[in-house]
């Protein structure tokens, strides 16, 4: 379904650009006694949004390179992180009793979670990446072919009694004009390539049967997750319409103000992640209580300061947070890390 939604706002764009910029069409013959004529069309703007999109395209290549690499890292520093894990269980299968064995096996078991977490967010971005190149590059091709299409002219001529009527010539039209078409045609790929389909795909996955496999709490975690980033997205939406405030001055989404937060939290001094994941800022749901007590049973976040990050990402990632409860999150945060 998203597949099909991409590929009608891709041809909605094309349509949109030919509308702007003039198609190649044939003219209309009338009786005359004799019959002479040429079609021409040129489009004037496509040259210089084809160049936005190659510039574009140069940015998506690279973040892929960017992400690719990111994901390999990831993954070695999952398999570094198994490797201590196995280690750390064959210490203790020597000493079954040893309490500082037992409490290394379960910092190991933290560590590969975490690495597990950091893996899947890389494969996530990596994809998403992939995603945006590939869309770059189809209206990059939709657009070189218009663009073609646009350079190419028919002629034709016979003795006889028809002639065609005068074509409309767009070489007529003033620098301000074709900066102004450019300046469409460039704002309509934007907009179609940067569009976000994530409400989409929360209507996908709220609307589509559920997994009998999947446990229900985590069905019922996504589709809460899914509900407040549509219900952000609709307001966000509704403002934009009504003119009530400009689109830049709207707050940030949910979820890019989850990432803001979760960059602050590898800021923090340790003293500070410590305390803020043993007293959180605002109140945590039992569903996100429970998470967190079971990924950290023995409460190591109360001494440990690499566990007490790892437990404040969970808290962000799963909490769904109103926006004024991550507003209390990133000042809390803010106010240790300015210490």
């Amino acid at each position: 379904m998203l597949l099909l939604a991409r590929s009608q706002d891709l041809t909605a764009t094309v349509v949109a650009i030919e509308q702007l910029t003039g198609a190649v069409v044939a003219q209309q013959a009338v009786l005359s006694g004799q019959a002479n004529s040429q079609s021409i069309a040129t489009l004037l703007a496509n040259k210089e949004a084809l160049e936005q999109i190659g510039a574009q395209l140069e940015r998506d290549q690279i973040a892929v390179q960017e992400a690719t690499t990111a994901e390999a890292s990831a993954r070695a520093a999952l398999d570094g992180e198994q490797k201590k894990l196995e280690d750390a269980q064959d210490a203790l299968a020597g000493d079954p009793d040893n309490e500082d064995r037992k409490s290394a096996v379960d910092r190991a078991k933290i560590d590969v979670g975490r690495a597990e977490d950091n893996l899947q967010l890389k494969n996530s971005e990596l994809a998403l990446r992939k995603s945006q190149l590939n869309e770059t590059q189809k209206v990059r091709d939709a657009v070189a072919r218009q663009l073609d299409s646009a350079t190419a002219s028919a002629s034709a001529a016979a003795s006889g009694g028809g002639q065609f009527g005068a074509s409309q010539s767009r070489d007529n039209l003033t620098d301000t004009t074709a900066t102004a078409i450019a300046s469409a045609v460039e704002n309509i790929v934007t907009r179609v390539v940067g569009k976000n389909y994530l409400t989409d795909a929360c209507i996908a996955i709220i609307t589509q049967p559920p997994d009998p496999k999947m446990p229900l709490a985590e069905r019922q975690e996504t589709v809460r997750a899914c509900y407040e980033l549509m219900k952000q997205a609709n307001r966000s939406e509704i403002l934009r319409f009504k003119g009530v405030v400009a689109e830049s001055s709207l707050e940030p989404e949910p979820i890019d103000r989850v990432k803001q937060l979760l960059a602050l939290v590898s800021k923090l001094p340790a003293r500070d992640a410590i305390r803020l994941a043993t007293t959180p800022p605002v109140a945590l749901s039992p569903d996100v209580e429970a998470l967190v007590n079971a990924t950290d049973p023995q409460r190591l976040r109360t001494r440990d300061a690499s566990v007490a990050r790892l437990i404040l990402k969970r808290m962000l990632a799963v909490g769904a947070f109103s926006p004024a409860e991550l507003t209390a999150w990133d000042a809390a945060m803010r106010a240790a890390i300015a210490g």
